[in-house]
């Protein structure tokens, strides 16, 4: 058990409860501790893990301990006329465990590698929707200034009504926004719910909105630079490469099919009142087993080969997609000026309420600017994502 524990903590690298390097200094870090804590999916994986490098060592020990004794009886002869009692144990060539060991190493090397793959599949998937509930928080602040706003023209289109200035129509129009108004924010709150429960979902059931409300009053979407190191090996290039070191092992392991497997033991016979007692030693050979255990290794090496070049290939056309895609994001962003759009929506709510721009000129100028700013909105979110693809999945 405790060679099990150190060599699950060896191959899993980091102790429970401690998030990959990559994920420690994001905005919301301490969510994707508590996810990565809770998580049902990585609970269950880790004893799965444990569980399978149980087996793997339970079959690399000695085989079949057997007991026989038989009686035998004649007739005129009381009792026992004769007896044979053999004790005998099964051994593989000694050269095998040295072997299956070093096939067990690289078996578990590859299984704490698929853990880490799915621990960072997780924590992407929470750090994602994070940013999704962060953005919906945002966009809710936006549909509350607009509310607002709509209010305060409901009020002046009603005074411009008594005194002559406005129309039945006008007033229906600013109404009618302001229905659309609280449709989208009744969408909004729906979705932002949707997310919170799925985060919660990924922290094992337990409610995050506690630590939720510390992280997002503070939170502010960084900058996403194009981190620097990356394009050396993903956990898909590490995982191949696992399956490739565990698949030339086993060809090893098969290469000593031919050995025999060896008995040995102990007889006893008794015939009357003489007995008569010795060693037993033995051996099998799998004469017609061998060569297909070779053959059948000597594929999976093959296949494990191809699949390493296919990582590899994979990888750097993926880095290619994600790195054009963060760069172009990142230009189109920079063509959002956030003060002007603010100053501009200012102005634009200064003048109706004023009487100094008429209210069809308003909602249409008003309505570019909203839309501008959900666009931004939108790059930023997308960005942000790409931003923790690149950080999550390269090392």
């Amino acid at each position: 058990v405790l060679f099990l524990s150190l060599l699950f903590s060896s191959l899993w690298g980091q102790e429970a409860g401690t998030s990959p390097a990559c994920f420690r200094d994001v905005a919301f870090a301490p969510i994707l501790r508590m996810v990565e804590k809770n998580n049902l999916q990585l609970k269950s994986a880790h004893h799965t893990g444990m569980s399978a490098l149980s087996d793997m060592k339970s079959e690399n020990t000695l085989g079949s301990t057997s007991v026989e004794y038989s009686p035998f009886y004649s007739g005129g002869i009381s009792g026992l006329a004769s007896s044979e009692l053999i004790v005998s144990q099964e051994v593989d060539f000694p050269t095998l465990y040295a072997a299956r060991n070093k096939g067990m190493r690289s078996a578990g090397n590859v299984i704490g590698l698929e853990y880490s793959m799915l621990r960072r599949d997780i924590l992407i998937e929470a750090w994602q929707l994070c940013i999704d509930l962060w953005a919906a928080e945002r966009r809710e602040e936006i549909l509350k200034r607009r509310l607002g706003m709509a209010d305060s023209l409901v009020d002046a289109v009603s005074r411009r009504m008594e005194r002559g200035e406005a129309t039945k129509l006008d007033e229906n129009r600013v109404r009618l926004g302001k229905m659309t108004l609280m449709t989208e924010c009744g969408q909004n709150a729906v979705e932002r719910d949707r997310l919170r429960h799925s985060l919660q979902a990924l922290n094992g059931g337990i409610p995050v909105d506690s630590v939720w409300r510390t992280v997002a009053d503070v939170a502010v979407l960084p900058a996403c630079p194009v981190p620097e190191g990356l394009g050396g090996v993903s956990l898909e290039n590490l995982v191949a490469e696992a399956n490739l070191t565990k698949a030339r092992q086993d060809v090893k392991i098969s290469r000593q099919g031919w050995l025999p497997t060896l008995t040995v033991g102990y007889r006893r016979n008794t015939d009357g009142n003489e007995a008569f007692h010795g060693f037993i030693v033995g051996a099998s050979f799998p004469l017609f087993s061998a060569s297909g255990r070779m053959k059948s290794a000597r594929h999976r090496q093959a296949a494990a080969e191809w699949q390493l070049l296919e990582a590899e290939a994979s990888r750097k056309a993926r880095l290619k997609s994600i790195l054009d895609e963060a760069l172009g994001l990142d230009r189109m962003l920079q063509a959002y000026n956030d003060s002007l759009m603010s100053q501009t929506l200012s102005l634009l709510e200064s003048s109706v309420l004023h009487g100094e721009m008429p209210l069809s000129e308003y909602l249409s100028e008003s309505e570019l600017i909203f839309v501008k700013m959900q666009e931004k909105l939108d790059l930023e979110v997308r960005l942000q994502k790409v931003y923790s693809t690149l950080v999550g999945c390269y090392m």
